[in-house]
Order: C-alpha cells, then sequence, then structure tokens
C-alpha cells in the first residue's frame, strides 16, 4: 500500500532527533537526584518519594511543553518550521548544561543540607494551588487538547506514541503541581511560620520542607524567576509637614544627622559572621558555656557594642543590602550600581579601594551580580580566586574556611596599608548545619567538646578566628587610629539545627538580634552610642557615612547610630512581604503588598521602600 505523506510537525521534530536530548536530560535527573537519594538521607517515607516523583515530572512536563507548543506553532505557521526546530534544539540542550554545571558547582552544598535536615516537620499536605495557577492549569489544557486534535497521522506512516505522549504530558502537568507545592507543616513562632498548605493557610518554608520543595521542583529550579515585590511603575509619594515629622519622630526616617565632613577613618573593616545570633556570646546568655565565646565577652567589657541591634532583612543577600544601602527590600532584578551604598560612595573618592571576600564560589546563587553590579565593590574575591593560592579545602562542602580568609584579608590589607578602603569579610564556618571539621576540630575546651549542640562547637571557632586575626593585624601594625573594624552578623540564624534549644527565648523569629562591635583605637568616637538603645541593620551604613565623612544619601533610610537625633527602633523585612517595625512608642506588622494600615504617613512610607 502508498504510504500517504505525513504532515506532521510534531513527526518533523521525532524524526529530526530533538528528542535525543530531552531523553539524555531526564535520564541524567533520575540517576543524580536517585544517587542524591541513596547518599544523603537516612530513612525514605513517602514524603521523599513523592517529591522525588514530582521533581522527575516537573522536567519531564516542563520540555514535553516546550515540544508541544513549538510544533503547534509550526503546524500554524509552516514557514516557521526550521527555526523552531533550531530554537527547540537550543532550549533542550541549554538545561543540561545549566544543569551540570549547576550539580557541579553546588554539590557539596546539597550534601550537607541534605545530610543534616532537621526533624522538626511531621505531617505532609499537599498544597493549595490558588487562582492564577488554576487558570494557568485550564490555560495549558485548553492548548495541549487543542493541539492533540490537529496532529494529523496516517497509521502506515506516523509513529503510534505521539497522542499518548500528549496524555503523558498532562499527566505529568498535574501530577508536577501537586507534588510541587507538597510541604510539611511547622513549628509556630512568635509571629507564625508561614508556608502554603491545603486550605489556603500559609506556613513558612524550614528545614524539610526546603529540601522536599527544592526536589519537588526538578532541575530547572534555577530557571524559576521569581516576581520580585519592587515594582517599577511605583513613584515617589512626598510627604506632608505633618506626616513628615510624625515619621521623623517615630524613626520611620531619619532627622537632621549631626554630621560633617571630617574623616574618623579612613579604613573599615566588617567583619561579618553567618547566620549568629547575639545570644551566642556568653555575655549575653549565660547557657553558651563561657570558654566558648573569652574574646567576644573580652570585646564587649572593653569596646562599643550594642545590645539591642536587629537584622533587617533575610538571608544574606538582603542581609547586606541593609548594611550596605541601608535600604529595605532587596530588588535582585534591578542590577544597576547603586550609588547610595557604601562601596560605590567610598570609591568616588580618590584612591579608595573596596574587597569584598567569601570562601564560597563568586556564581552562587547570582551573588556576584549583586557584590560587583548592585552593591558597587571592584574587587571579589570568592572561592575560584582563592584555588589559585591555596589548596582546595578537603571535604567541607561550604567554600573554603575561615582562616583562609583572614589570611586572604590580612594578605591584602598589607598590600594595601596606605590606601583608604573599604573590606567585607563574609564568613562561612559559623553557617548551619555546622560542618564536621568544626565539630571535630582539635584543642577544644572541655566544655565546648563536650556541649551537645554543634552551635557552640562553630562559636567557639569563630571566637578563635577573630581574635587571631585581630591580633596579627595589630602585631603587623595594620591597625592604626584610623582603622574601625565592625563584627556583626549577615542575619539571625535558621530556626532549626538546635537553635531553638540553644537559645531559650519566646522570640524565636528571624528578625533578631545580631551582634554589633566597634574595634577601634578611638574609642571615643562612640561616647554617644547607647548599647541598650534599639537598633538595626539599616543604621550601619549612615553611621560609617558619618565616620567616613561622607554625605548620607537620602535613599538610605536609617539613621546614624551617633546622631543625638536618633530614635531608637527596628526596621525588618521577612519573606519579602511581611514588614515589622517596633519601638518603645508602638510597633506595627504590615504586608508590603497590600498594607491594612489606616495610617496615611506609614502607608506613603511602605509604598516608598519599593521606589527604584
Amino acid at each position: 500500500m502508498k504510504k500517504t505523506k505525513n504532515n506532521s510537525y510534531l513527526y518533523a521534530f521525532y524524526h529530526s532527533g530533538i528528542f535525543l536530548p530531552f531523553i539524555l536530560f531526564f535520564i541524567i535527573v533520575i540517576l543524580n537526584n536517585a544517587i542524591f537519594f541513596y547518599k544523603s538521607f537516612l530513612s525514605h517515607d513517602w514524603r521523599y518519594y513523592l517529591a522525588f516523583f514530582g521533581g522527575c515530572n516537573h522536567d519531564l512536563f516542563i520540555f514535553s511543553l516546550i515540544a508541544l507548543i513549538l510544533a503547534f506553532f509550526c503546524w500554524l505557521l509552516p514557514a516557521l518550521k526550521k527555526i523552531s526546530l533550531i530554537l527547540l534544539h537550543i532550549l533542550l540542550f541549554l538545561p543540561i548544561l545549566d544543569f551540570l554545571y549547576f550539580r557541579a558547582t553546588l554539590e557539596r552544598f546539597n550534601w550537607v543540607v541534605l545530610q543534616f535536615i532537621n526533624t522538626n516537620s511531621t505531617k505532609g499536605y499537599i498544597g493549595n494551588m490558588g487562582t492564577s495557577l488554576l487558570w494557568l492549569l485550564i490555560f495549558v489544557c485548553i492548548l495541549v487538547i487543542s493541539f492533540y486534535y490537529s496532529i494529523k497521522r496516517d497509521k502506515y506512516s506516523e509513529p503510534f506514541f505521539f497522542k499518548p505522549l500528549v496524555s503523558i504530558c498532562i499527566f505529568t502537568f498535574f501530577a508536577s503541581f501537586f507534588t510541587h507545592n507538597l510541604s510539611f507543616t511547622t513549628a509556630k513562632t512568635q509571629y507564625g511560620d508561614k508556608e502554603l498548605v491545603f486550605g489556603g493557610e500559609y506556613y513558612k518554608n524550614i528545614g524539610k520542607n526546603t529540601i522536599l520543595k527544592n526536589l519537588s521542583k526538578g532541575s530547572l529550579y534555577a530557571f524559576i524567576v521569581n516576581r520580585p515585590i519592587v515594582q517599577n511603575n511605583i513613584s515617589f509619594k512626598p510627604y506632608t509637614d505633618k506626616e513628615k515629622t510624625f515619621l521623623e519622630q517615630n524613626g520611620l526616617i531619619p532627622a537632621k544627622s549631626d554630621s560633617d565632613n571630617n574623616v574618623k577613618f579612613n579604613k573599615v573593616i566588617m567583619i561579618v559572621l553567618e547566620s549568629f545570633a547575639l545570644e551566642y556570646i556568653h555575655a549575653f546568655n549565660p547557657d553558651i558555656p563561657q570558654a566558648a565565646s573569652p574574646y567576644f565577652d573580652y570585646l564587649v567589657n572593653n569596646y562599643p557594642y550594642s545590645s539591642n541591634f536587629y537584622t533587617s532583612d533575610f538571608p544574606s543577600l538582603q542581609g547586606f543590602n541593609a548594611l550596605l544601602g541601608s535600604k529595605i527590600p532587596f530588588n535582585a532584578s534591578n542590577h544597576s550600581r547603586q550609588n547610595y551604598n557604601l562601596a560605590s560612595m567610598l570609591e568616588q573618592k580618590e584612591s579608595g579601594s573596596t574587597w569584598f571576600l567569601r570562601g564560597s564560589s563568586r556564581a552562587y546563587g547570582n551573588e556576584e551580580i549583586a557584590v560587583r553590579n548592585i552593591f558597587g565593590f571592584s574587587n571579589l574575591i570568592g572561592y575560584e580566586d582563592l584555588a589559585k593560592s591555596y589548596p582546595e579545602p578537603e571535604g567541607y562542602v561550604w567554600g573554603y574556611e575561615d582562616n583562609i580568609l583572614y589570611d586572604k584579608a590580612y594578605n591584602i590589607l598589607s598590600d594595601e596599608k596606605n590606601r583608604c578602603s573599604l573590606m567585607i569579610i563574609k564568613l562561612l564556618n559559623q553557617h548551619q548545619p555546622v560542618s564536621e571539621s568544626i565539630v571535630n576540630a582539635p584543642d577544644q575546651p572541655e566544655s565546648v567538646k563536650s556541649h551537645p549542640s554543634k552551635i557552640v562547637k562553630a562559636i567557639y571557632d569563630a571566637d578563635k578566628q577573630i581574635k587571631n586575626f585581630i591580633n596579627r593585624c595589630e602585631s603587623s601594625s595594620l591597625i592604626d587610629d584610623k582603622t574601625l573594624i565592625i563584627i556583626t552578623a549577615d542575619h539571625y540564624p535558621p530556626l532549626g539545627y538546635e537553635h531553638t534549644e540553644l537559645v531559650k527565648s519566646d522570640n524565636h523569629f528571624q528578625l533578631g538580634k545580631l551582634p554589633l562591635i566597634f574595634y577601634s583605637k578611638q574609642k571615643n568616637m562612640f561616647k554617644d552610642l547607647n548599647p541598650q538603645a534599639q537598633s538595626c541593620q539599616l543604621d550601619i551604613a549612615p553611621t560609617l557615612c558619618y565616620l567616613l565623612g561622607l554625605e548620607i544619601p537620602q535613599e538610605q533610610i536609617g539613621q546614624n547610630l551617633l546622631s543625638s537625633n536618633y530614635i531608637p527602633r527596628s526596621i525588618g523585612i521577612l519573606n519579602r512581604e511581611t514588614l515589622f517595625f517596633q519601638s518603645e512608642n508602638f510597633e506595627f506588622t504590615e504586608s508590603l503588598s497590600r498594607p491594612a494600615t489606616s495610617t496615611i504617613a506609614i502607608k506613603k512610607w511602605i509604598n516608598n521602600l519599593l521606589v527604584n
């Protein structure tokens, strides 16, 4: 029998070998995830397998949908068939390269997270998809069903599995959406742990939830771009004189600062501990062994500090945005250089240099873009740079340990001894879960070694490393009267990994207190600093502007801690949505996207936070 000419463009895709990279990628996904499961999870239950199943189906669905949409497009516009075939090949090959790169650079990171996941959660729920996702579901179903009936096939010439493939695509769509929203219930905090669960309730993602969510999203998770809360079409709303007075009196906007252009310091070294609470220091928490933080205690007893300093955002990049730019929320989609950041302002001065040191990869989480383009640092030292001078760390999952960072910082400070500079040393050893190399470090005091919490070992390590670094710099005359060292943290620790057992408090939320210590030979510069006054990360940049002789830009919303006009309060944002304000006079919690307050001044202030 004579065969009829085949008019199916899906068959043309098949005949061109387009499904080869698709099949290859899908095999890689399954094998990689299966190896991770075998190596990392000590126990398995239906939740893990459901997350694994959802992740595979999510990838299968995405690639099937790409093939079907482009095939349908070619059927409507046959003249563009070759262009669509080329585009489809590119789309299918790119994720393979990204997948291999992602796994190669972050495998050690994933290993430690999976190996030490906490067991806070107990029961699983299937998530509520919400109205927008339901409409998307309806649209995609209409699309694939329409294409299902548009296929022209001849039983003698076309492979039989095209329509079953469409059916599989529809099935995987449902499977991936349901498993994508897999979650556990979590322990409540003071303000409530929020995460998407059945029935419209919201409970926050921590511990096992984070792992299961990421597994259920599949390896294409890195391609998903979250819609930023900051919108380009939001315009600044000016305040009336009465509204401005109200905001100034409550510390929401800074009053006129007692500033001058005299340079108090020309070198600032900011040591930023990872996920480190104020309550991790023995001086503020007697449950911490005294031997774990003797140098921290010494610094608190002999140098200016704050015992009421709060984080303003979470996690690291958001915390640095508050520290360096005195602004929230962090707009990751805006890659333009922000001239109100400390690094940008300092580099405008002649001979100023800026350094950002970190032990992890520069590419991790696109942080290189933020550090260079947004925060304005000219010099970024990351894992790749350290690997040129130091042996690769053995088995440490986060990156180079803090002793390597401190050594690199010391060498840079020696070379830049006579230059005006700003240096950020972003530490890693305190990252939870704590690395076994820190837990099993030799020469630990008995009270530290025998303590059941691994965090205590990380505290001791941080204490020892800071002491060694400062003493080394002092002995080499790298710290003079114009040098200021600030010891603080990027954000409050995550609530799992023994934190709630170690810190006995009713305030177990991620906008808690951080250490803030000023190490300087000019202690008199901080005579007006009230250690008990409530403050937050937003206040660091304006304070440093004052100390560096820089004009405080109007974009910075924090206050100069050394100003006689300082109003004690703390401001923070959590999960890019919930805004917290607290002072002696009043406090409020508001949504950034839909503030419910009836106070016009506060509503304007929230609006103006979102202006680029």
